[in-house]
């Protein structure tokens, strides 16, 4: 089931062993995730300037050009270069762990399955750990539920507040293992299980989303009509159930975004990163200095009566995020690597004929949907634990399009 070879993992100087304790690292906190995540960086440069090793993707080294010249610029004209070198070079981390994760899919045997396995098991860890401290209070470590603004949950994650939104971008590519490995209809009760929990969680944009990807799954996937109405019915009917019978539920979700959806202090976070952009529309005001250029007076005449709340460490949009601290330049980077691998995975999934091929293309794109959908409130997209998550969704989309172009019906 899990295998490694130590001899060929010596010659890349562990550069698989560093990664596969990626998974387990982030639910040991950013500053152990930033350690593994250094590592195997630092490891995969040292090997690829060496010509230890060598990465076939496209146009690799002029995506290389164009990220350096934008982290340069990027913080020339930050409005606090000592704010934007640490999450520059945190960005130019996060993509050499993409192109070392993508080297050891392609090229290291059983690399592909065993990363799965450690992330579906991790995975499989946080859900029973959160059901454990939802119906006991307390999980396994002694983390209790928090009260804080509802009833929320926060498993092995303690006092951060993140596992739904952990659980959500995680589930789809999580359930390629038992869908490309073992074709497993145990996919469906995970589906299940960890729906629930995010609900649970009383992480409003965590839930919406994956509800969104679930939806959009059962509504592309090959299953017969009758089975699609039923899948419908079902969540629905849990849906409606839950809210009913669980205050604390249906206040956070219904009753709280019906009152103040028109104004809020995400509207403020919005209109605060919008009218930044304006103002340095080519290059930003730098990475991760929204929380720096908020606190100006001259963007505290946005229209919203929560003026006074619009600062904080991001704006809660990845969008809005990047084109305020990396303007239109850094915007065009990330809109065209998205807009890629969105026809790509479009064009592919009416393309090909294999029933299996086209249900793994649709699980890539529900997670492509929940990382990247506009309409969200998100984390920060410049951070290093939000940032690990597309790291694994280009990883694993580049290495499986590898494979599907070399792949006939």
């Amino acid at each position: 089931m899990f295998s490694l070879n130590f001899k060929s993992s010596k010659n890349i100087f562990f550069l698989d062993i560093f990664l596969y304790f990626i998974p387990f690292s982030i639910l040991l906190g950013t500053f152990v995730l930033n350690i593994f995540t250094i590592i195997s960086s630092v490891i995969f440069l040292f090997l690829f300037i060496s010509k230890k090793i060598s990465v076939n993707i496209k146009y690799l080294n002029l995506s290389i050009s164009i990220l350096v010249i934008f982290l340069i610029l990027n913080n020339v004209f930050s409005i606090d270069i000592k704010t934007s070198i640490p999450p520059s070079l945190n960005l130019m981390k996060s993509f050499l762990t993409f192109l070392a994760l993508y080297y050891c899919i392609i090229n290291l045997k059983n690399f592909k399955k065993n990363f799965f396995i450690i992330l579906f098991f991790t995975f499989i860890f946080v859900v029973c750990d959160t059901y454990f401290q939802h119906f006991f209070e307390k999980d396994i470590f002694g983390y209790e539920v928090g009260y804080s603004n509802g009833r929320r949950l926060s498993g092995p994650f303690g006092d951060e507040f993140v596992v739904g939104a952990y659980l959500s971008k995680l589930f789809f590519l999580t359930s390629l293992l038992l869908i490309i490995f073992y074709k497993s209809k145990y996919f469906y009760i995970l589906m299940f299980l960890t729906f629930g929990l995010v609900i649970f969680s009383n992480e409003r944009s965590a839930s919406i989303m994956l509800f969104c990807g679930i939806f959009i799954y059962f509504l592309f996937c090959n299953i017969n009509i009758r089975n699609k109405l039923f899948a419908f019915i079902a969540m629905f009917v849990f849906l409606l159930s839950i809210f009913s019978y669980n205050e604390n539920l249906k206040n956070h979700f219904i009753t709280i975004p019906v009152k103040y959806f028109k104004d809020n202090h995400h509207k403020a976070h919005f209109l605060a990163a919008i009218e930044i952009f304006k103002n340095n529309i080519i290059f930003g005001s730098g990475i991760r200095t929204f929380r720096i250029e908020c606190r100006k007076e001259k963007y505290s005449n946005i229209k919203t009566i929560y003026a006074n709340k619009r600062c904080t460490t991001h704006p809660h949009n990845i969008y809005l995020e990047i084109l305020s601290e990396s303007g239109v330049f850094g915007f065009m980077m990330i809109f065209t690597l998205n807009l890629y691998i969105l026809i790509n995975l479009i064009k592919n999934f009416f393309r090909k004929k294999s029933k299996y091929l086209k249900q793994i293309i649709l699980i890539v794109f529900c997670n492509f949907f929940i990382l990247f959908s506009p309409l969200q409130t998100t984390g920060a997209f410049f951070s290093s634990f939000s940032s690990i998550f597309y790291v694994y969704f280009y990883a694993i989309f580049f290495s499986f399009n590898n494979e599907l172009i070399n792949h006939t019906d």
